[in-house]
């Protein structure tokens, strides 16, 4: 017992082993006795569970086993030693009860030792000759098939897993896998007669062949005799039925047996007469049927109808399914069946005992490239990209990877990359040519395969219908709805002709898209197969083309366009979807269509066509596609009479869009108003077509400036609208949301909110929440919260339409882009700079995606990723980016456009910021002028230009312009936000001012302005509105650096330092590292320093600025204000010849930005003369001073004139004055 616990000493007497090589199978059996030692832990699951009860009391409950793969517990332990020639000579019975007690006796394991032959029989279908990839996944599933069978209530019959799916998807091959995975796991001295057997059934020839191998394996060569003399049909039944009943003898006595029945198939007539098959082995009176072994078992080319059966219609079982166990027969005994097929018609899907394992999809991706991998010999990139082309299918990869392996063998430098680059030269068949004369394992190549179940399959008419439409559509899912039209049923009610189209083994199982689109999918390899059967290329057996006729192929133009239409004209979320789906098809169908010899579109479905698809590609974004459609399809209708036609006015509505869209904007107006001419000709001006027109025309109108008459539209069509619908319909909302962007483009952005709340409150109303023009409308209303000083409701909205159109559009298409445009703005409003910048380069990399390099959507973007790097102080790629957009908006829309003006103030600020004045000064004002010509000079825009330029005059030391732009500026901002009066802009525009005050020399005054613009922008962010302008915002560090250096010069130090710490604390935090506003500040705050006596923290803080700006640009304002800080600084510190150089140097970029006559170049004169006369240079020290006395001079008459003009008093001029009076004493005094 001791020595039985540690070591099992088994006597194998006889294995018998049969394997499907190419090599005679007595080369594979052997005889012979040989004594094995195995230790415990190696056994089998089934035996090594059994090892704690030896030599113990054990129950029913105990002798329990896990089930391996197929269920073996209790039931098949006790039947297995039930029936075990040792057991039976000992007890003289069988049982549950004998064989737990025999657990207890020394003697039944002697016995064991001892037991007769082992007789185990494994029969797999052939082994292909190229290395292959196991498919994890695929077996798991059939373990856990198989194991639930079981538990169900199959402990005492077969039951059956049944793999179905097209050509080339590895079945046979899964199924051997899992024979093989199955008798090493269960073979054993439990199951010392275990059989895995297969039976070819492709045909009727191959099955009975089988058969009588699998006889002679189970050693009944004695009965094969009777077989003698028997032939033709009923000869062939009558050995069937012969051979059936000796293998189901013999499988009775093998509890827990597998039966492989491979590529299943239906080979009968539709009388259900057996079909007469070439090459007949059993002739009628002919000779002894001759046994078939291992090696030849799938070698049998499968029988058309074999390969081509289709689910979904009457159809009678095999001619042979009485003769293999079904799924709950009991008269078998306890086994598994795993059969392998294409024709799903032939799963028993009623029975409790039968599951099916549909092969929708190829491989997964991993073992697919493993397959390549191992096939060809070779790694390298290109791998995934390779098997994701050829579908995942194993077979093709297989061939693709042989086929690289032998141009390796020629060219060890042939790659991945290779093969894909020559897919379009057909070397996908070349491969499937070599590895069918190399691997006997594949009758066929999977290209024929597929074509003689095409073939066969469109036998049926609706099949037929159904493989035609595919080969003219694309091969992205389509929709069941075409399909449905074109067999002419509804698709929401089942039917024999759509259950067959759901059950075929050469689609895709049908799979539903978001809301609910049922669609089929078809592989490429299929799809390529049915092309060239419709298009008459032949295949490698030379099988007839299809013959569609010109109706056939017109109806289902007909349908794919009908659906289409109904999508275009719906509002339903679903519909917008469904035109995404359905736009690959119109373009394939267009280009299938041009390229099949004996079919034309007639000049009606030319036009239908045309139009659908030009509109759908307009949709979803490419312009450039639906101008060439749009205008073949005007030329259609023009060329076959229709020219002046509400059908040509229909297309030319949706031409003029285009030319819209791609910035044509004056051929877009010409074809909108011959629109309008022929509807208006044609019908009563109240048309709902007419609307339709005055809607796009107004679009038109806005985009080349002309608001006044884009409005004048819109109020036209919104009246059509509600005369013809209530005030509550999709069409009213719409007009309120383009009148409501109108008026926000003529300044009243008050009024736009509430057009687009009231056009929300219609579409929440009709719409479901993630409707587009929903989407489209908040898009809008976050504009006019932006504009009336609410950013964080504004990206709250944007954010949920940009939900919507990735939701609805996908995550590529123009309202996308234009929504992370505008939500880009909005955080660059709230303070978010780094994530307005990432939104804004998504937005203008997507844009120049749809709508190529030179477009006035690409253009916008620009502008707002160019501001965004502005904001960021990332003056060089801003400017690079706007100049760009300025140049797509003056080529597109000329110069004096509204868009090329708003372009021109962006890079006028940025120009100013980089420190080009009198460039910033000349873009701004050409800007200002336009703006001004169009608008007036009240309007919203204008004040934004104002704004800017007028800190283009302060810079210039033009104050009394500088003055004037901006107190307009601000007045503009006042009326137009006057319903709240604490909006930022107005604070902003106030902190302007007030630097600029401070240089009029009202220092007390411009405190006090700063000081109020700080105290409303405050409150503003505390408000109830929650407007979102926190005091993270780098306008508010700049305001507070401003603060502080105001304080500075009134001398309140200690306050003037703690706003710009404040200050720079915010801007390190949000600002580039070369921000120019950080450099600014920390100047700011070592002047401070410097002042308080903290000389060397004030240099090192002067010596960081220094740094940051030579980085930035050396060139620049700020830079000479920080040099000569440094010089004043110097100078205290002793070091006059340094400070001396320094304050040259300040005075050199001075002249270079500002010019010579601005008050800092006359103040730094005097700077240098102090510098020069404490050296005793009198003579350099006189020059610079009477340099500075004709500054002065000059920039006071210049002033003092310009002030008078305007009405306006400047302090600074009597300080001006007094300056150089002193000036002019120090000279007499020199002289």
């Amino acid at each position: 017992m001791k020595i039985l616990q540690n070591y099992w000493k088994i006597s194998l007497l006889r294995t018998r082993v049969a394997t499907p090589f190419s090599q005679p199978l007595n080369r594979h059996c052997w005889n012979g006795r040989a004594k094995l030692h195995v230790p415990a832990h190696s056994l089998p699951p089934a035996v090594s569970n059994t090892a704690p009860f030896i030599g113990k009391p054990c129950s029913r409950q105990s002798l329990h086993t896990t089930a391996v793969a197929g269920g073996i517990g209790i039931h098949d332990l006790a039947e297995a030693l039930s029936h075990h020639p040792a057991i039976i000579a000992v007890t003289g019975g069988s049982g549950l009860g004998v064989a737990a007690g025999l657990y207890r006796s020394p003697a039944f394991w002697k016995l064991m030792a001892n037991a007769s032959a082992d007789k185990s029989v494994l029969l797999l279908p052939q082994k292909p000759s190229h290395s292959f990839q196991s498919r994890r996944k695929e077996l798991g599933e059939l373990r856990s098939m198989f194991r639930t069978l079981r538990k169900q209530g199959g402990k005492s019959v077969a039951v059956a897993v049944y793999i179905t799916g097209r050509p080339g998807f590895g079945k046979t091959q899964l199924a051997r896998d899992f024979g093989r995975e199955y008798f090493r796991k269960n073979k054993g001295w439990l199951f010392r007669n275990l059989f895995v057997g297969t039976l070819n059934a492709s045909s009727r020839p191959g099955f009975l062949q089988s058969y009588i191998t699998l006889a002679l394996e189970l050693g009944c060569a004695s009965e094969l005799k009777a077989l003698e003399g028997l032939g033709g049909a009923r000869g062939e039944l009558q050995s069937l039925e012969l051979l059936s009943a000796i293998v189901r003898k013999e499988l009775k006595k093998r509890p827990g047996w597998l039966l492989v029945v491979d590529n299943l198939s239906t080979d009968v007539k539709s009388t259900g007469s057996p079909t007469p098959l070439a090459g007949e082995a059993l002739q009628a009176g002919g000779s002894a049927i001759m046994p078939v072994y291992p090696s030849e078992i799938g070698r049998d080319s499968p029988s058309p109808l074999g390969v081509a059966a289709a689910y979904g219609i009457a159809s009678p079982k095999p001619a042979w399914s009485s003769f293999w166990p079904q799924p709950g027969d009991e008269s078998w005994g306890k086994g598994c069946v795993l059969v392998t097929s294409q024709d799903r018609r032939l799963v028993e899907r009623s029975c409790l005992f039968a599951r099916e394992l549909f092969l929708s999809q190829g491989m997964s991706e991993a073992d697919a490239v493993s397959l390549l991998e191992k096939v060809s010999g070779t790694k390298g990139e290109g791998a995934a990209e390779l098997v994701n082309i050829l579908d995942f299918v194993p077979l093709s990869v297989a061939s693709a990877g042989f086929y690289i392996a032998a141009e390796r063998v020629r060219n060890q430098d042939y790659s991945f990359s290779h093969y894909l680059s020559g897919l379009e030269e057909d070397i996908q068949a070349e491969g499937e040519k070599m590895l069918l004369q190399q691997n006997t394992s594949y009758p066929v190549t999977m290209t024929t395969a597929i074509s003689m179940a095409a073939r066969q399959l469109s036998s049926d008419s609706n099949l037929h219908k159904v493989f035609v439409l595919l080969a003219m559509c694309a091969q992205s899912p389509l929709p069941m709805g075409v399909v449905a039209r074109v067999l002419g049923v509804r698709p929401d009610i089942n039917s024999a002709a759509l259950e067959a189209v759901r059950s075929c083994a050469l689609l895709f199982l049908p799979r539903t898209m978001g809301d609910n689109i049922e669609v089929v999918s078809v592989y490429r390899g299929t799809r390529e197969v049915f092309r060239k059967l419709l298009l008459g290329h032949g295949s490698e057996h030379h099988t007839p083309k299809l013959h569609p006729r010109q109706p056939l192929l017109s109806h289902c133009l007909d349908c794919l366009v009908s659906e289409f239409q109904a999508a275009r004209f719906s509002d339903s979320v679903a519909s917008y979807r469904l035109r995404h789906v359905l736009l690959p098809h119109l373009e394939a169908f267009l280009q299938a269509s041009e390229s099949l010899p004996g079919f034309h579109l007639d000049p009606p479905r030319e036009v239908e066509l045309c139009h659908a698809l030009g509109s759908g590609q307009l949709l979803v974004g490419r312009p450039q596609r639906a101008r060439v459609s749009l205008e073949r399809a005007l030329l259609a209708c023009e060329g076959s009479g229709g020219k002046g036609t509400v059908r040509a006015a229909d297309i030319a509505d949706s031409l003029g869009a285009t030319y819209r869209h791609l910035g044509l904007l004056q051929e877009s107006e010409f074809v909108l108003q011959e629109a309008l001419e022929i509807l208006t000709k044609e019908g009563s001006s109240s048309n709902i077509a007419v609307a339709g027109v005055l809607d796009n025309l107004s679009a038109t109108y806005k985009h080349r400036g002309m608001y006044q008459e884009s409005r004048h539209c819109l109020e036209q069509s919104l009246a059509i609208y509600e005369q013809t619908y209530d005030s509550h319909h999709p069409a009213v909302a719409h007009a309120l949301t383009r009148l409501g962007a109108t008026w926000r483009s003529l300044g009243d952005s008050l009024r736009s909110k509430k057009l687009f709340e009231q056009a929300l409150a219609i579409q929440e109303e009709l719409f479901e929440p993630q409707h587009p023009a929903i989407a489209v409308t908040l898009g809008n209303l976050s504009m006019a919260f932006s504009d009336l000083g609410q950013p964080r409701r504004s990206v709250e909205l944007l954010q949920r339409a940009l939900a919507i159109s990735r939701d609805v559009h996908g995550p590529e298409h123009t309202s996308v882009a234009i929504t992370l445009s505008n939500l880009s703005v909005a955080q660059r409003h709230l303070g978010e700079v780094q994530t307005s910048k990432e939104l804004a380069k998504e937005a203008l990399r997507m844009t120049q995606a749809l709508l190529g390099p030179a477009h006035l959507g690409v253009a916008i973007a620009l502008g707002v990723l160019g501001t965004s790097y502005c904001d960021l102080g990332e003056l060089g790629k801003a400017r690079e980016l706007l100049e760009s957009s300025v140049e797509i908006n003056s080529a597109i829309s000329g110069p004096r456009h509204m868009g090329t003006a708003i372009a021109q103030t962006q890079l006028g600020r940025v120009t100013r910021l980089a420190g080009n004045l009198q460039q910033a000064r000349g873009i701004l004002e050409a800007a200002l002028e336009t703006k001004e010509s169009i608008h007036g000079k009240n309007h919203p825009s204008v004040g934004m230009t104002l704004n800017s330029l007028g800190k283009v005059y302060h810079e210039l030391g033009y104050l009394t312009h500088s003055v004037q732009a901006l107190t307009r500026s601000r007045a503009i901002g006042q009326q137009l936000y006057s319903h709240n009066p604490q909006h930022p802009q107005i604070v902003f525009r106030d902190a302007d001012l007030a630097r600029v005050v401070k240089d009029c020399g009202e220092i007390d005054r411009s405190v006090e302005l700063m000081q109020q613009a700080l105290d409303l922008y405050t409150s503003t962010g505390q408000d109830s509105l929650g407007s979102g302008y926190t005091e993270t915002h780098p306008k508010f560090a700049s305001m507070l650096a401003v603060m502080g250096l105001l304080l500075r010069d009134q001398g309140r130090l200690q306050e003037a330092r703690s706003f710009l710490e404040r200050a720079l604390r915010i801007q390190e935090r949000i600002l580039s590292e070369q921000s120019l506003m950080k450099a600014e500040t920390i100047c700011s705050l070592g002047t401070v320093l410097h002042r308080q006596g903290q000389r060397q923290r004030a240099m090192n803080s002067l010596d960081t600025a220094l740094s940051i700006m030579r980085a930035v640009k050396k060139e620049h304002p700020v830079t000479a204000t920080i040099t000569a800080a440094v010089a004043r600084l110097l100078w205290d510190m002793g070091d006059l010849h340094s400070a001396q150089l320094s304050m040259e140097e300040a005075l050199q970029i001075q002249l270079w930005c500002r010019g010579e006559a601005h008050p800092t170049i006359a103040l730094y004169h005097q700077l240098l003369a102090d510098m020069l006369l404490h050296t005793d240079n009198s003579a350099a020290a006189g020059e610079h001073l009477r340099r500075a006395l004709r500054v002065y001079q000059t920039v006071g008459e210049r002033e003092g004139a310009l002030s008078e003009e305007a009405g306006l008093a400047l302090p600074i001029l009597q300080q001006w004055e007094t300056t150089r009076q002193e000036i002019e004493l120090k000279l007499k005094d020199l002289h």
